[in-house]
């Protein structure tokens, strides 16, 4: 009896005897801000102003970015609840959304949380990269070859020579990206996607910014020939922000190199990381046959602050627990942790609880991560399912539970799990019947301008020229008929005995 529960506790999800499963944390978007003052106004980002009243909060404010309360606790409870990690993805946008003075405030800011990461994890290892608000001005990741030194202070005055190894320094100084190899069978892929941006002007007539594609495409190379699985973690992933349709993340040339790239290596990806749309999603990734390979996970942001785009809203401050298994690189499971803000901030003891939202195979009853699993579960959704109405909850971390998702909303959210290209992505909504016709990207050189513009089962999308054969074909049938009725009117009219000639008029006259 004994021998059946350790066979049923070693096959169950999650579970391994031989301590076969590792663990690691990935903190993301955290924004901090100096300036927030708990006398602060909140509609001026919590800063403190002569017209200052009340207490926007202690762990920090729905309308604002995170304190230094926030930013302690966060990684506090981090420690609290797995102390020992594997590695910690620190997923970029460290600094706030308001405009900064200088680049030396942005590298303090990035300075202070490297600082409170290394207290808090000394023996682990803890793997950094930048988002689109860690440059100076904000979006304008500098180009190499543009003389700039903003590589080189990253890893010097933010400290990040002190989590990167020799090696890898000497990567990141080409262009802010690099790879470590954490055990014999997994690389990570630690990416600068922000060079990618599409609000980011420095790359523009760039093919190529920083020549990380082509890095990229040699590592996923070596990866295969060293039977190494592959995490891609990034910033910003591409496709489409699923909260706004039509707002795409990438240039559209870069998002259809980038796509064509990771498809061609899908055998060698295991998983993606993302962060920078402060919500909880996912995204499937297909192979050349169109199989769903692998999954891009997009994990929530620490900051609470509420998006100013349409619609889009807050969030409470998140963080995210990824199981997976060591000897294979599948992602088994995760858990989303977060904190209320609103009960924190009521809290006088000042003791912000952070708890357990939710974790993915409970939540989302399957028995692992699986990216097979994970298409079955979008299979699933519709905009009146429980499970669609589950995910919608944890799309914002549990802050506004009682939100209403109809069909545009729905539309939306599946447009963006289903399809990367952005090709397909629109022709998914031209089908769902939300937009008109869409406009297919030219496969030419990117001209660098700002592209922010039922049931499940949609049609699948079409190339372009199908629509000119289905209207070449229309009009084809449309003569063919008018042709045939003519003839046939004609020789009916022509056969007609006389006795019936009063309900067809004169024959033959």
């Amino acid at each position: 009896m004994l021998l059946l529960l350790f066979v049923f506790l070693w096959i169950s999800p999650g579970f391994a005897l031989d301590g076969n499963i590792g663990k690691f944390w990935q903190l993301s978007d955290v924004h901090f801000d100096p300036e927030y003052s708990q006398h602060g106004n909140p509609k001026k980002q919590c800063h403190f102003t002569n017209d200052s009243i009340g207490n926007p909060g202690y762990y920090g404010n729905y309308l604002c970015d995170a304190p230094f309360n926030l930013v302690e606790s966060v990684i506090e409870n981090m420690r609290n609840m797995e102390a020992e990690p594997d590695f910690i993805l620190w997923t970029g946008d460290t600094a706030p959304h308001v405009k900064q003075k200088s680049l030396e405030d942005v590298l303090g800011l990035i300075r202070n949380v490297t600082t409170v990461l290394k207290e808090a994890f000394p023996n682990t290892t803890v793997l950094p990269l930048l988002g689109n608000h860690d440059a100076f001005p904000s979006n304008q990741m500098p180009l190499v070859e543009s003389g700039t030194q903003y590589y080189d202070n990253i890893l010097s005055k933010a400290d990040w020579s002190e989590l990167l190894w020799k090696h890898e320094q000497d990567q990141f100084q080409k262009g802010g990206y690099y790879s470590r190899t954490v055990q014999k069978g997994l690389r990570l892929v630690m990416l600068n996607s922000n060079l990618w941006y599409s609000m980011n002007k420095q790359v523009t007539g760039n093919l190529d910014p920083n020549q990380q594609l082509a890095w990229l495409r040699q590592e996923l190379t070596d990866a295969k020939a060293a039977q190494q699985k592959v995490y891609i973690v990034a910033h910003i992933c591409p496709g489409a922000f699923e909260r706004l349709q039509s707002m795409t993340w990438f240039y559209p040339e870069f998002n259809r190199l980038y796509v064509d790239l990771i498809t061609e290596h899908s055998d060698t990806i295991a998983a993606h990381f993302c962060g920078h749309e402060h919500t909880d999603s996912f995204r499937l990734v297909k192979d050349a046959q169109g199989t769903t390979s692998s999954l891009m996970y997009l994990s929530p942001a620490v900051t609470p602050l509420k998006s100013p785009l349409p619609g889009v809203g807050a969030n409470n401050p998140s963080v995210r627990l990824y199981h997976y298994s060591r000897a294979t690189s599948d992602i088994v499971d995760y858990q989303q942790y977060y904190l209320n803000l609103t009960q924190a901030n009521e809290d006088q003891g000042r003791q912000g609880k952070w708890q357990l939202e939710y974790q993915a195979t409970q939540a989302y009853n399957i028995t692992d991560c699986s990216p097979r699993n994970f298409y079955y579960l979008s299979e699933t959704f519709h905009d009146a399912s429980i499970l669609f109405k589950l995910y919608m909850d944890y799309n914002t971390v549990s802050y506004n539970n009682s939100a209403m998702c109809g069909q545009a909303c729905f539309t939306s959210q599946i447009c963006a799990i289903l399809y990367l290209d952005t090709d397909q992505y629109n022709n998914c909504l031209f089908w769902s019947g939300t937009t008109p016709q869409p406009h297919h990207h030219s496969t030419t050189a990117p001209h660098h301008t700002t592209t922010h513009h039922k049931r499940h089962h949609l049609p699948p999308p079409l190339p372009q020229y199908v629509y000119y054969i289905i209207g070449g074909m229309g009009t084809l049938i449309v003569a063919l008929a008018v042709t045939v009725s003519c003839l046939c009117v004609r020789k009916r009219r022509q056969g007609i005995p006389f006795k019936y000639s009063h309900f067809v008029g004169p024959i033959n006259s």
